[in-house]
């Protein structure tokens, strides 16, 4: 007997804090990450450590979220598809979570 699991709710693009303080709680798969890059100053892990939301991980767009720099493809080139999911499944990302990025300390 198999069992089909249950239907998730959709998630808007764009989530605020209000959505994210009703489902932090009760949803296993949110995941939610602070994405840092060296553009906004130095330290990016330094700005994660001092504020950040309970369980995040810290992305790095430098080097998780972006294949290296290229002449043609920008600072930031998307990466491959496999590359990407090899990228969050070492953060401990599956293929079932819902990713809220968030590149603000500001909560």
């Amino acid at each position: 007997m198999s069992t089909t699991p249950p239907e998730r709710a959709a998630v808007p693009p764009i989530v605020d804090t209000t959505w994210l303080r009703h489902r932090i709680a009760d949803d296993a798969s949110l995941v939610t990450c602070h994405v840092g890059s060296t553009m906004a100053g130095p330290g990016p892990e330094q700005t994660f450590m001092g504020r950040h939301l309970p369980d995040a991980r810290f992305v790095s767009l430098d080097d998780v979220l972006a294949a290296p720099p290229s002449g043609t493809g920008g600072r930031h080139p998307l990466p491959s598809p496999d590359e990407f999911a090899r990228n969050l499944g070492a953060l401990g990302i599956g293929d079932d979570a819902t990713v809220i990025a968030s590149d603000s300390p500001n909560w």
